[in-house]
């Protein structure tokens, strides 16, 4: 295929169909002289011809024996991932049209049998080509002006000195701020420049022409933002006619360049008038000092001719071995550094506070800058007070109480560790406090004033309650006295604070457990009266406890229970150590109730502190009614397992091998065996017995933890029968493994389901029958029958295309009868009045008109819904006119479509949706059977009445409407 004119377009078409091939070559030439097509009957065969000579474009047919049309593509992109590729085929469907998208197909086009359908394919083939040849000449265009373009801060620029307007490049324009498509006329360019510099820019254009030489200069530009540029102009004269008509120049802009230059003359200035001492290390192979300013040489008293030049380790000694070890670290971590260093001078030691940070050029650190200040007098005073705090911190950390100094306002000066570790306060919390602040609000009062009158003179105990940062509040005694200066003036006050929280617990202790118990403590004598009831006895049993002692506990437990409770209280005191014995029974409530209770002795039975015997009590009644219930939800479940008429086994583990521990009668009565031979056993022999044909999955013999789902096939009396078995299981209350194996006979449905499979698999022949081998000779035949009507004019010719036509109706109304008669695919969401009028697009409506007043959303099959509609739109045009008026319109649970049209008598209302039932002559027969298949796909109702203009009017009700 190779190409032999520059505007020739070589086509490859490959379809399994020869007939089929040469009638699209035949219509392709005869549409343009520029098209040369070649034909290939197979994938194998399209592919070779690709890979030893690729054409310009490559249209293929879907449905071929060998491979598919989209396999095909596959193998066309990976050789040549830009090549224009047309799926032209006559399987038609959504699932064809979104595969090829997904794959990247150029264009999708279904095969017709009308030259309108060859002269369509034409142009796309047209468009696609171009619009690759286009890419690729604008890819070339711009690696020119990418090669060509200056780089970086740079542009060009050319003048037409008769037009007086200038031409930028994109760097220019990027450098300017201008917009991409703004032109710049000569004089506004000049009025870019800086003011001062306008005349002299002008001066050096003028030179350039004058002389016809090439002029340089360098001026200030304001850009469109306003930001002041610095800019290299070089100009360079073009000369036509013996004049010069053009000027052509290039900027580079040097703005960055002069402010390191200002930058570098402020920094030595600053270098040289810094109080700080400064240096500069030279890293090279060993480091050398670069330089030093004036305050170093005063400071060290190292003046810059003796150490310039020179290693520190040569001026510094040891000290200088660490200086560059240091430097070291600075090039290794390439960021600053702060530390400090010790050097020695004249033999005296001395502290320097040293910065240091890499200067790097190229990516490579060249340089280590420095400073250094001495801060050898301040490191002293600072060690000196560090050791004296340090002493008088460790002696008051040593305390366990709190310790604390106030100023005369009230604020923190000092604590101890204390302080923060039982207030739970950081120290910076602390530093930001009042004495009072660290006391809940009605304590403050107290605090205030006897933080006042210590301050006054007065020694103070007091006890309060501290609060925490997490809110607690934690008691404390606190005792404080007055501190003075030399002068005997107040400064603040001192004080510590004992924590009381031990004692006070011990104190509350018993009455913590006593009366705060959600238990009820009884105190009782020898004889069972009460000596003592806690208040939770009124919470549990409604009585109060002064109504209750004096009694005997016995009266108020149920005659049914009382001997065992009173046995159990003998046992208690015969033997106080049987504390651990309990005893429930039902206590009377004040209301007349009958409540469970749970009582057992004390730990302090027969203490001699208490005067009697402590009895604890709890109320159970939640738990005994939960239990009750549980027992009857077992009998319940017991009477379900017994009479269901599915086989069911039950099974535990023991000891790693699941054992039935329970059958129900339909499992004995369906495989013909007794209790008393299954229960015990293995539960594997029972679900897969040797005379049976196991399923899979059960090969490990042990209960999954997730269950198991299988078929399996079981000896019966009649017969072998298949079953779906479940087999669930569960983690009992002791860590065991229990399950169920239930038996569902699935015999008949399985049966049903291959016959159903059969079925489908023929109609799935049928289907690709009709698709491929009677389509494709009728759309030859259609296409031929184009072509002889062009050489010769025949009534038979025409009566054969619309013959030819009505076929081509018939099976693709049969198609899709046979393709949509199935479930549907997930449904969504849809707009009823866009999806409307979008199907209207897609129907040859001729003069007729489309009417909506429907705003609402449906969940629908989008793809089916949109078939009700083209289907009603068309029965309308063929039974209504070309002038016809359809209009959509809401129902309170659906939707109708109705028409102006002649509509449809009452006695035939009961046979429009029969298939082949049709009062056209052009008709099919099958659109309304398309219609009442996807409305009963979707669960709808539909039904035809009469419009209010005598027309037909199709309703659709049940319908799942979806709020917006």
């Amino acid at each position: 295929m190779s190409s032999t004119a520059a505007g020739e377009i070589r086509v490859l078409h490959v379809d399994d169909e020869p007939s089929f091939g040469d009638l699209t070559a035949t219509f392709l030439e005869q549409e343009s002289d520029r098209f040369n097509v070649e034909t290939a009957t197979s994938v194998d065969e399209g592919i070779a011809i690709v890979t030893d000579d690729p054409p310009d474009c490559v249209v293929s047919d879907y449905n071929m024996p060998d491979r598919n049309g989209l396999e095909f593509l596959e193998t066309v992109r990976e050789l040549y991932p830009d090549l224009p590729f047309i799926l032209f085929t006559g399987k038609g469907s959504e699932q064809v049209a979104s595969d090829a998208i997904a794959a990247d197909v150029t264009d999708y086009l279904q095969k017709g049998s009308g030259s309108e359908r060859y002269e369509l394919l034409a142009n796309r083939i047209r468009n696609a080509v171009q619009a690759r040849r286009d890419a690729q000449r604008a890819s070339r265009q711009q690696e020119l002006m990418r090669l060509t373009e200056f780089a970086g801060d740079t542009g060009g620029w050319e003048v037409d000195l008769e037009a007086e307007t200038t031409r930028l490049t994109d760097g220019t324009r990027r450098l300017i701020g201008l917009p991409e498509n703004r032109e710049l006329p000569l004089e506004e360019a000049i009025a870019m420049y800086h003011p001062e510099d306008r005349p002299e820019a002008r001066q050096a254009l003028d030179r350039a022409i004058e002389t016809g030489e090439q002029v340089t200069d360098t001026l200030r530009l304001e850009t469109v933002d306003g930001d002041e540029r610095t800019l290299d102009l070089t100009i360079t004269p073009v000369e036509e006619g013996g004049g010069v008509t053009r000027l052509r120049g290039a900027i580079h802009d040097i703005t960055e360049r002069q402010q390191r230059k200002r930058d570098l003359e402020r920094t030595e200035t600053l270098f040289q008038h810094a109080q700080d001492s400064l240096f500069l290390i030279d890293v090279g192979e060993t480091f050398k000092i670069e330089r030093v300013n004036p305050a170093y040489e005063n400071e060290t008293g190292v003046s810059a001719e003796q150490i310039q030049g020179q290693r520190p380790r040569e001026v510094f000694g040891a000290d200088g071995a660490d200086m560059e070890a240091r430097y070291e670290e600075c090039i290794e971590k390439r960021r600053p550094l702060t530390y400090e260093e010790q050097i020695h001078l004249d033999g005296r030691p001395t502290h320097w506070e040293t910065r240091i940070a890499p200067v790097e050029l190229d990516g490579t650190v060249e340089y280590i800058a420095g400073s250094t200040r001495d801060v050898t007098e301040q490191r002293e005073r600072e060690q000196e007070l560090k050791a004296e705090r340090r002493f008088v911190q460790q002696a008051l950390d040593t305390l366990e109480d709190l310790f604390y100094v106030l100023d005369r306002d009230g604020g923190f000066r000092r604590w101890n560790e204390q302080v923060s570790a039982v207030t739970g306060y950081s120290d910076a919390e602390l530093a930001e406090m009042s004495g009072t602040s660290l006391f809940p609000e009605d304590e403050r009062g107290t605090i205030g004033d006897a933080i006042e009158r210590t301050l006054a003179g007065e020694t103070i105990t007091v006890q309060a309650d501290v609060r925490s940062a997490d809110g607690d509040r934690i008691p404390h005694e606190f005792r404080a006295r007055r501190l003075t200066d030399e002068d005997g003036e107040t400064t603040g006050l001192v004080g510590i604070g004992r924590d009381l929280t031990e004692q006070r617990r011990r104190q509350r202790r018993f009455q913590a457990l006593v009366e705060g118990s959600g238990d009820i403590i009884s105190v009782v004598d020898d004889d069972g009266r009460l000596r003592y009831q806690s208040p939770s006895v009124e919470r549990a049993l409604g009585h109060t406890p002064a109504e209750m002692v004096g009694n005997t506990a016995w009266e108020y437990i149920h005659p049914e229970d009382r001997e065992r409770a009173i046995e159990r209280f003998g046992d208690w005191m015969a033997d106080p150590d049987r504390t651990g014995g309990r005893v429930e029974y039902r206590a009377r409530h004040a209301d007349g109730s009958w409540r469970w209770m749970e009582a057992y002795g004390s730990e302090q039975f027969d203490s001699p502190a208490v005067d009697g015997y402590v009895i604890t009590s709890r109320d159970i009644t939640a738990r005994k009614e939960r239990e009750q219930r549980l027992e009857r939800e077992r009998q319940r479940y017991a009477t379900l397992f017994e009479t269901l008429p599915t086989p069911v086994l039950h099974a535990d583990t023991e000891d790693g091998d699941p054992v039935v521990q329970s059958v129900n009668e339909a499992f004995l009565d369906t495989f013909g065996c007794d209790a008393e031979t299954v229960v015990g056993d293995s539960l594997w022999e029972h679900v897969l017995p040797e005379e049976g044909v196991s399923g899979g999955g059960l090969e490990q013999r042990v209960l999954p933890a997730e269950g198991l789902e299988t078929e399996i096939r079981r000896e019966t009396a009649d017969g072998i029968r298949t079953y779906q078995l479940n087999l669930s299981t569960r983690t009992t209350a002791d860590g065991g493994r229990e399950g169920y194996a239930v038996y569902t006979d699935i015999t008949d449905r399985e049966q049903y389901e291959r016959e159903l499979e059969a079925q489908n698999e023929r109609l799935d022949e049928f289907v690709g029958i009709v698709s491929h081998d009677l389509r494709n000779p009728l759309t030859v035949a259609k296409g031929r029958l184009e072509l002889a009507r062009e050489e010769c004019s025949s009534d038979h010719l025409a009566r054969a295309a619309d013959a030819v036509d009505r076929s081509q109706a018939l099976v693709a109304d049969l198609l899709t009868l046979a393709r949509e008669d199935r479930e549907l695919d997930p449904t969504a969401p849809v707009d009823l009045a866009k999806l409307a009028r979008q199907s209207w697009e897609t129907v040859e409506t001729e003069a007729a008109t489309l009417e909506t007043d429907v705003s609402r959303r449906i969940r629908a099959e989008e793809s089916r819904l949109q078939q009700v509609f083209e289907n009603l739109y068309r029965n309308a045009v063929e039974h209504g006119g070309e002038d016809v008026t359809v209009c959509v319109g809401g129902l309170p649970d659906g939707f109708y479509v109705a028409d102006t049209g002649s509509g449809i008598p009452a006695a035939q209302r009961g046979d429009v949706f029969d298939a082949g039932y049709s009062t056209s002559d052009g008709g099919t027969g099958f659109g309304l059977r398309i219609v009442e298949q996807a409305a009963e796909a979707h669960g709808w109702v539909v039904t035809v009445t009469e419009s209010d203009s005598g027309g037909a009017r199709f309703e659709f009700t049940a319908v799942d409407t979806v709020d917006r």
